[in-house]
């Protein structure tokens, strides 16, 4: 009686084990959760570096009551992807005063692309009074 009592439990164990493996390896890997990357002026030397579906957020210095803004000049659209419309931050309330404008970019897929903002009145010829900002995106 004792034999087959072990027997059983012998059987239930490895039944039990065959089943925890199989169900282990039908398990779907979590999904990461897209991450906000913030870049500013002074960071441009340094790069940046995404997985697909990252955010890049880029704060630039701006003051559009001159009238000058900072418009998308170049990106590979394979890459990245503009998102939502350019905000105005400013810490002072007053009419004129100088502030930072946020741009935001979402990686769409794998590769690497120069990012190309330009500065500049929009009823202006090219090139006249613009600066450029230019960042290396590594999108992973």
């Amino acid at each position: 009686m004792m034999k087959n009592n072990f027997k059983k439990i012998k059987t239930a164990t490895l039944l039990l084990i065959t089943v925890s493996f199989v169900l282990a390896s039908c398990a779907q890997p979590q999904p990461s959760t897209p991450k906000e990357v913030s870049i500013i002026w002074s960071e441009i030397e340094q790069g940046v570096g995404l997985e697909v579906g990252d955010i890049l957020e880029v704060v630039l210095p701006a003051n559009p009551s001159t009238g000058y803004m900072w418009e998308v000049g170049f990106y590979n659209q394979s890459v990245l992807k503009p998102g939502g419309k350019p905000e105005f931050l400013s810490s002072n309330a007053q009419l004129g005063a100088q502030g930072s404008q946020k741009l935001h970019f979402e990686a769409v897929g794998e590769g690497e692309t120069e990012l190309v903002l330009v500065y500049r009145r929009s009823f202006e010829n090219e090139g006249s009074n613009s600066q450029i900002f230019q960042v290396t995106v590594v999108v992973n």
